[in-house]
C-alpha cells in the first residue's frame, strides 16, 4: 500500500510544484439578501403552509399535549417499533410515554451502544423520532444536525419520520440558519452531518410517475411545539 505522503508527493511531482503542507481556508462571506420582517405568527403560518405543500403533516401542539399527539400518530401508522434519539440534550419522556401507551418497542440511539446493533434497529423500526434544530419558513424545510447520540439513520431509515420542532426555532431564511449554526459551532464542535428535510422521500421514474418512500421515509410529521 502506498504511504500517504508518498502518494501526495507523487501528485505534486506530476503537477510540477512543491508539496503543499497546509491549505489556507477561504474567507467566509454572506451573500447579500433583502431582509424581510415576519411576525411570530407569520413565521409559524408560512412554515406550516410551505411544509404542508411538501406533504409534511404538521401538528401544532404544546409541551403538555406533545405526548398525546405523538401517541395518536403512532396508533394511526400502526407502528410497533420506535427508534429515537436519547435524552442527552432534550427531554424524551414523552416518547417513553407513547411507547408505554401503544406497546411499541422503543430503542434510543446511544453512542455507547454497539453501532451495528443501532443500525439494525433503525432499519427495522417502524417510526423514527428526532428533534429539529430549525425550521425554514420560506421553504418548509427542517434542518437537523447529527453526531454522537444524534444518529442520522433515525430520520432516514424508518418508513415514518417525526420531527419535534419548537416554534421558537422557526426562522425566515436558510441564510439566517447558516449564520446561527456558524455561531453555535466551531472547529472543535462541528456536527458530523447536517440534514435538510423537505418532505417525504420522493422519486420520479422515466415516465414522471412520482413514488413516495422509495429511498427514505414515505410519511413525515412535524410536532410544532409552542
Amino acid at each position: 500500500m502506498i504511504k500517504r505522503e508518498t502518494f501526495f508527493q507523487s501528485i505534486a511531482d506530476k503537477m510540477g510544484r512543491e508539496r503543499r503542507s497546509s491549505v489556507q481556508p477561504p474567507a467566509r462571506f454572506s451573500a447579500p439578501r433583502k431582509s424581510v420582517s415576519y411576525t411570530d405568527h407569520e413565521l409559524i403560518h408560512t412554515f406550516t403552509e410551505r411544509a404542508t405543500a411538501l406533504k409534511i403533516d404538521v401538528h401544532p401542539c404544546t409541551y403538555d399535549t406533545l405526548a398525546n399527539h405523538l401517541t395518536n400518530i403512532v396508533k394511526r401508522e400502526g407502528s410497533q417499533s420506535i427508534i429515537s434519539w436519547g435524552d442527552e440534550q432534550d427531554d424524551t419522556s414523552f416518547i417513553r410515554y407513547t411507547a408505554a401507551e401503544t406497546g411499541a418497542y422503543l430503542t434510543c440511539w446511544d453512542k455507547n451502544k454497539d453501532e451495528q446493533s443501532l443500525r439494525t434497529a433503525a432499519s427495522a423500526a417502524d417510526i423514527g423520532i428526532t428533534f429539529a434544530d430549525f425550521g425554514i419558513a420560506e421553504s418548509g424545510t427542517l434542518i437537523i444536525t447529527n453526531g454522537c447520540s444524534l444518529g442520522r439513520l433515525v430520520s432516514l431509515l424508518p418508513p415514518v419520520y417525526v420531527a419535534v420542532l419548537s416554534v421558537k426555532h422557526i426562522i425566515p431564511h436558510l441564510s439566517e440558519a447558516m449564520k446561527l449554526m456558524d455561531k453555535q459551532n466551531n472547529e472543535d464542535n462541528l456536527p458530523a452531518c447536517i440534514n435538510f428535510i423537505s418532505g417525504p422521500s420522493t422519486t420520479g421514474d422515466l415516465q414522471a410517475e412520482m413514488a413516495l418512500g422509495v429511498h427514505g421515509p414515505g410519511s413525515v410529521y412535524v410536532l410544532l411545539v409552542s
